[in-house]
C-alpha cells in the first residue's frame, strides 16, 4: 500500500476546524488506525488526560523485526467552542484575544515573540469568557506572555511568563488559560516539553538568559503573588495556577515530580506573598551558583493564599542545591513581623519547608548541609537552624518561630518563645520594655545608640537570672537607659541591669538609669547581686560604658555603686568607661562609680576610665571605686580620675581589712598607684 500519506497536514486540517474534541479524537484515531495498518508490524496506543490536555501516545514498529521504532505524540485539546487560530512562521510576532461571557466578565491572552531568527507555533481558543493560548517559541531574543480574567465583582486573577537571551537562544514550550465568571476569575499555565502544539516534545519547559513565571490573584482587600526568576537557566517543568473571588485570592505552583528538579540555574530566586487588608505572610528561596530544587511534597510546591485565616505562604517538601542558599519563611499583621530564615553557603543542599500564618513563621528542617571545612553544629549554626530572631520597631515588626502581636513587649515575647542558647538579633529601634531572662540566651542589637531599650522607669531593663541563676546570657550592640531596679526585699538594685546568672555584655552603653530607695539604692546602673557562702554571679564587660547612673538612698540603708555594685559577685571590666555617674542621699553613701564588696573574685579592671564620678549625700566615699575591707581590685592599664567624694577617696577609698590594691601597666609590670589614679578630690586613694 502506498505510504505517501501526509499526517501532518491532516492532523493540522483536523485542528482547524470546527468540531467537537469527540469528532478530532475519533477523525485522529482513524487516520492513525489507517496509516499504521498500512505500514507497522504493531501498535501500542495510549490515551490519557491531564489539567484538560489529551495525549495520544503511540509507538509503532516498523517491518519483521523490533530494531526500528518509531514514536509519535498526537496532542488533543478539547474546544471551548471559540475561533481556533493557528499559526506558524519565523521571526518576531505577537497576538493578543479576548473574550466576555456578555455579563461583563473578561479573560484574554497575549504573547509576544522578538527576534529575526524566532520560530513560533501557536493556537488560540476564544468564548463565552474564556481564552486557551498554546505557543511553543525556539531561537527568540524574548519571549512574553500574560493571561488575565477579571469579573464584575472586582476579582482578578493573572498569569504570565518572560524570557530574554541575547544570543537569541529564548525558548518556550506552553499552555495557558483564562476564565472569568460572576463567582471567580482563574488563570493556569504550563511550560513543559511538548506543553505547545508544535510537536516538538523537549525536555525544558523553557530556557534562557532570564526566565521569570508569576501569578497574581486580588480581589477588593485580598492578594497574593508568587515569581519564579532564573538567570542563565532551564526550566524543565514550571505550572501555576491563580484564582480570586469575593473572600479568597490564591496562588499555586507545581512541581514536575521527585526526580525532575524545577530549574538548573546560575541565579535561581522563588518568591511567595499573600496580604489581606492589615497582614501578610511571604516566603522566600534564593540560591546563587549553579542551583536547582524541586520538592518531596505529592501536593502543592509552593502556595499563597488568603482565607478566613488570614496570609498564608507556605513551600512545602523543598529540595535545593546551590553555592549559596537563603531561606526564610515570614509573616506580618501590621504589629509583628515574625521570620525564620536558613543560610548556607559551599556546595549548599536544603530540604525541608517553609511556612507563615497567624503570626507564625515556621521552617522546617529535615537536612542543611554547607562547607564540609566545618563541622557539622557550626554548620548547624551557620546555616541558622538556630534561631535568628529580627526585631524591627519603627516598622512594628520581628522575626522569629513565634511572637505574640500587639503586645507592647517584642522582645520579652521573643525571649519567651526562644529555646535556650538561641540568638536574638534585634534592629535598631526604641523598644519601651523591662525584660526578665530566666534562660540562656543570646541578645544581639544593631549598635550602640542604634538599638535602644528603655525600661521606662517601671524596673530593671534586664532582670537576668532572678528564678534560675544557672544561665549565660550575651548582650551586645545596645543602649540600656529608663531603669529604675528591682526591688529586693526593701532595697532597690540594678536600675539598667540586675543581674545572678553569668552575663557577658559588650559594646554597650548603660547609661540614664535611676534608682531612689528609702530601703536602699544599690548599683545605679548594673547590680551584680551574689549571696555570701552561696550564690556567686559574674559579669564581664568589654567595650562598654556605664555613664549618668544614679543610686540615691536613705538612712540608714543609704545607697552604693552609682555605675556599678559588685556583691559576693566576679565582675571583670575591659576597654571600658565608667563616667559621670551619681552616688548620693542619706546614711552610709559608697562608691560614685564602682562599689565592690564581698571576697568572691577580684574586680578586674583592663584599660578601663574611671572618670568624673561622684560619691556625695552626708557622707559619700569613693568617689570612682569603694572597695569593702575584704574585696581586692586588679587594674590593668587605664586611668581614675577627676572624681569627688564628700568625705574620703575622691578616686578610690578601700575599706580596712584583708583585701589589697594591685596596679600594672598593660604589659603587666606591677607600678605605683599613683601612674593609674590622680587628679581626683578632695584625695586619689584613701585605705
Amino acid at each position: 500500500m502506498n505510504n505517501s500519506i501526509d499526517i501532518n497536514k491532516l492532523i493540522l486540517f483536523i485542528r482547524g476546524e470546527k468540531m467537537k474534541s469527540w469528532m478530532r479524537l475519533f477523525l485522529l484515531l482513524a487516520i492513525i488506525d489507517v496509516y499504521i495498518i498500512s505500514s507497522a508490524s504493531s501498535l501500542e496506543v495510549s490515551v490519557s488526560s491531564s489539567n484538560g490536555l489529551a495525549k495520544a501516545d503511540m509507538t509503532t514498529t516498523y517491518g519483521a523485526t523490533i530494531d526500528d521504532i518509531v514514536s509519535h505524540n498526537i496532542r488533543l485539546y478539547p474546544s471551548i467552542g471559540g475561533i481556533s487560530n493557528h499559526q506558524e512562521g519565523t521571526g518576531p510576532t505577537s497576538k493578543s484575544i479576548s473574550s466576555t461571557d456578555g455579563l461583563g466578565n473578561i479573560a484574554k491572552s497575549y504573547f509576544r515573540v522578538t527576534g529575526d531568527g524566532a520560530h513560533y507555533w501557536y493556537d488560540f481558543e476564544a468564548a463565552g469568557g474564556q481564552t486557551v493560548m498554546w505557543l511553543t517559541a525556539r531561537d527568540a531574543n524574548e519571549v512574553v506572555t500574560k493571561n488575565t480574567a477579571t469579573n464584575t465583582a472586582g476579582s482578578t486573577s493573572t498569569s504570565g511568563t518572560s524570557i530574554s537571551s541575547q544570543a537569541g537562544s529564548a525558548g518556550l514550550d506552553y499552555h495557558a488559560d483564562a476564565k472569568a465568571d460572576l463567582i471567580s476569575a482563574q488563570t493556569h499555565q504550563r511550560a513543559a516539553g511538548g506543553a505547545g502544539q508544535s510537536g516538538f516534545d523537549g525536555a525544558f519547559g523553557a530556557t534562557g538568559d532570564r526566565i521569570v513565571f508569576n501569578e497574581c490573584a486580588k480581589n477588593a482587600e485580598d492578594f497574593a503573588y508568587s515569581e519564579l526568576y532564573a538567570k542563565m537557566a532551564q526550566v524543565n517543568y514550571y505550572e501555576g495556577t491563580a484564582s480570586a473571588g469575593g473572600d479568597y485570592a490564591e496562588v499555586v505552583a507545581y512541581p514536575d515530580g521527585l526526580d525532575n528538579p524545577i530549574a538548573s540555574a546560575q541565579n535561581l530566586n522563588y518568591y511567595l506573598y499573600a496580604r489581606d487588608a492589615s497582614r501578610s505572610a511571604g516566603a522566600l528561596a534564593n540560591m546563587n551558583g549553579l542551583t536547582s530544587f524541586t520538592s518531596t511534597s505529592l501536593g502543592n510546591f509552593a502556595k499563597g493564599s488568603v482565607d478566613g485565616n488570614g496570609p498564608k505562604a507556605e513551600v512545602n517538601g523543598l529540595i535545593a542545591s546551590a553555592n549559596q542558599l537563603l531561606m526564610k519563611s515570614e509573616q506580618y499583621d501590621g504589629a509583628a513581623k515574625c521570620t525564620m530564615r536558613s543560610d548556607a553557603s559551599g556546595n549548599a543542599h536544603f530540604d525541608g519547608s517553609m511556612a507563615a500564618q497567624g503570626g507564625n513563621a515556621q521552617l522546617s528542617v529535615n537536612l542543611i548541609t554547607g562547607d564540609d571545612s566545618v563541622t557539622v553544629e557550626e554548620r548547624r549554626k551557620m546555616a541558622g537552624v538556630i534561631q535568628d530572631v529580627i526585631l524591627i520597631p519603627d516598622e512594628k515588626s520581628f522575626s522569629g518561630t513565634t511572637v505574640s502581636r500587639n503586645s507592647g513587649k517584642i522582645i520579652q515575647d521573643a525571649v519567651d518563645r526562644a529555646s535556650t542558647g538561641d540568638t536574638l538579633s534585634v534592629a535598631a529601634g526604641l523598644y519601651k520594655e523591662n525584660l526578665v531572662l530566666d534562660k540562656s540566651l543570646s541578645i544581639k542589637g544593631a549598635g550602640q545608640g542604634l538599638t535602644v531599650v528603655d525600661g521606662n522607669l517601671a524596673g530593671s531593663v534586664f532582670k537576668i537570672g532572678p528564678s534560675n541563676s544557672n544561665i549565660d546570657v550575651d548582650l551586645s550592640g545596645m543602649t540600656i537607659q529608663g531603669g529604675s531596679g528591682t526591688q529586693v526585699v526593701n532595697a532597690l538594685m540594678g536600675g539598667g541591669i540586675y543581674n545572678r546568672g553569668r552575663t557577658d555584655i559588650a559594646d554597650c552603653i548603660i547609661a540614664g538609669n535611676h534608682i531612689s530607695s528609702a530601703g536602699g539604692a544599690y548599683g545605679g546602673g548594673i547590680a551584680n547581686d551574689g549571696i555570701s557562702g552561696g550564690l556567686t554571679p559574674t559579669l564581664t564587660l568589654t567595650g562598654c560604658i556605664i555613664a549618668n547612673n544614679e543610686a540615691v538612698g536613705s538612712s540608714p540603708s543609704g545607697s552604693y555603686g552609682g555605675g556599678l555594685w559588685n556583691r559576693y559577685g566576679i565582675a571583670a571590666l575591659s576597654s571600658c568607661t565608667v563616667n559621670d555617674n551619681l552616688v548620693s542621699g542619706t546614711g552610709t553613701i559608697r562608691g560614685g562609680g564602682i562599689s565592690n564588696t564581698g571576697d568572691k573574685g577580684p574586680l578586674t579592671l583592663t584599660n578601663c576610665e574611671i572618670t568624673g564620678n561622684d560619691a556625695l549625700g552626708s557622707s559619700g566615699s569613693g568617689g570612682g571605686i569603694w572597695l569593702s575591707g575584704s574585696s581586692t581590685l586588679v587594674m590593668k592599664g587605664g586611668s581614675i580620675s577627676s572624681n569627688t567624694a564628700i568625705n574620703l577617696g575622691g578616686g578610690i577609698k578601700k575599706d580596712s581589712g584583708t583585701g589589697t590594691l594591685n596596679f600594672f601597666d598593660m604589659s603587666g609590670n606591677a607600678v605605683d598607684h599613683r601612674t593609674i589614679v590622680n587628679g581626683n578630690a578632695p584625695d586619689d586613694l584613701r585605705s
